[in-house]
């Protein structure tokens, strides 16, 4: 089948967005730059009270979370939903409020509809979706669009867990994921494609939400921006399996690829169609987003063989060098969003500042062996919990994850 002058014209437009970025990425310097907010001492002890009385609110049992409402557990994803975005501490600052609030209820009726289209969605797998549920509502937020869940917003943040296990699986084989790519890429491309197992089921239901949603003929550009955050994908996995040949310059072009993509299509599953320069802004978002996702897993990327920028530089020893980018990066991209034309610019911009400057400094304090003492001492400042602290918040979310896993295994039994 051959591409329509529409669909080449959009790739030539994501092939463009990647190389603007590799080169923005370039040309940053990787100075420490200057933080906009710094804590006391006294403030941070402050937020992490604040912070415990939260996580005690939290069940200790698996028993006793499955006896919840829907509305309690909805409550208790909604914190992990804000401390992943690093805005629990932020929302009173900066006036958004009302964003958190419609967030909430959206945040209640996905979790509703995603136990009742898939039972066996593990806590992991609601939480990953819910990432991309918030990036979607900040995205609508961005838009004009209200805080809504809509088809495409709950199809393809659930989309996310499907895709990434079915591609991550250990027992799939290259030959495998390459296959359900194609599958997926089949679909995009309007051509038949029944399921070929339960995943590609499960995926296709998913997918017959945004076309109903968005008619094929009406909305191409939202078909495109799938075809596109596809098409990246099956770039990294090819990376994955032949990386020794391949650049530094390379492994950047793959990842900004893969993060931009993937945000410009949430932005035209929210709105349907995009200004060219809103489209840049929110490929921008995307390249950040998919960077700060590679800091946060390093550890991980370091015993799974999956390499990013970030894992090369902390083999050579300069993660404080990348961080600092990133970070100079994220500035970057917050100011990007708030010039444009939207009533909400000011209170955006802040949000994705903030949000972003938290989940970075939260990462360097989860991998803080990859950073020199003075490095880390510069920066506790500019962190509104003290390091040591976010380092036991989050082994407490993993034992207590970890607890529900088994002890929902075993009441299977």
């Amino acid at each position: 089948m051959h591409e329509s002058p529409q669909h080449a014209s959009f790739e030539d437009d994501v092939r463009h967005l990647t190389s603007k970025y590799v080169g923005v990425w370039h040309e940053l310097p990787d100075a420490e730059p200057e933080f906009n907010r710094r804590f006391t001492q006294w403030q941070q002890r402050e937020n992490e009270r604040q912070v415990s009385q939260q996580l005690q609110k939290a069940p200790r049992s698996y028993g006793v979370y499955d006896s919840l409402t829907d509305d309690d557990k909805a409550h208790i994803s909604l914190d992990v939903m804000k401390s992943v975005a690093g805005s629990s501490l932020l929302s009173r600052e900066i006036q958004n409020d009302r964003f958190f609030t419609e967030s909430e209820k959206v945040t209640r009726r996905f979790l509703n509809e995603a136990k009742a289209f898939d039972p066996t969605l593990s806590e992991g797998d609601l939480h990953q979706a819910l990432r991309n549920l918030w990036v979607f509502n900040s995205i609508q937020l961005f838009t004009g669009k209200s805080i809504l869940l809509t088809p495409s917003s709950f199809a393809y943040s659930l989309l996310y867990p499907y895709v990434d296990n079915g591609l991550d699986a250990a027992e799939r084989t290259a030959e495998d994921k390459i296959g359900l790519v194609r599958w997926i890429s089949k679909w995009f491309r309007g051509n038949g494609c029944p399921p070929i197992d339960d995943l590609t089921n499960k995926i296709g239901r998913l997918l017959s939400m945004i076309s109903e949603e968005y008619p094929r003929k009406e909305f191409p550009k939202v078909y495109h921006s799938l075809h596109a955050i596809l098409s990246a994908q099956q770039k990294s996995i090819l990376f994955q399996y032949d990386q020794s040949a391949l650049d530094d310059t390379y492994l950047l072009t793959v990842t900004v690829e893969k993060g931009g993509t993937s945000v410009l299509a949430d932005g035209y599953l929210a709105a349907g169609d995009l200004s060219a320069s809103s489209a840049d802004a929110i490929f921008e978002y995307g390249v950040v987003l998919q960077l700060i996702d590679d800091l946060q897993d390093l550890g991980e990327d370091n015993t799974s063989g999956h390499e990013t920028p970030f894992q090369r530089y902390a083999e050579r020893s300069e993660t404080e060098k990348i961080t600092q980018r990133l970070l100079r990066f994220s500035g970057r991209c917050a100011t990007h969003l708030g010039k444009e034309d939207n009533s909400r610019s000011d209170s955006i911009q802040q949000m994705i500042e903030r949000s972003c400057t938290f989940l970075i400094l939260d990462a360097v304090a989860q991998h803080f062996v990859h950073y020199s003492e003075q490095f880390l001492h510069r920066i506790e400042s500019a962190m509104p919990l003290r390091p040591a602290f976010l380092r036991e918040l989050h082994k407490e979310r993993e034992l207590r994850q970890s607890r529900y896993s088994k002890e929902a295994a075993l009441s299977l039994h």
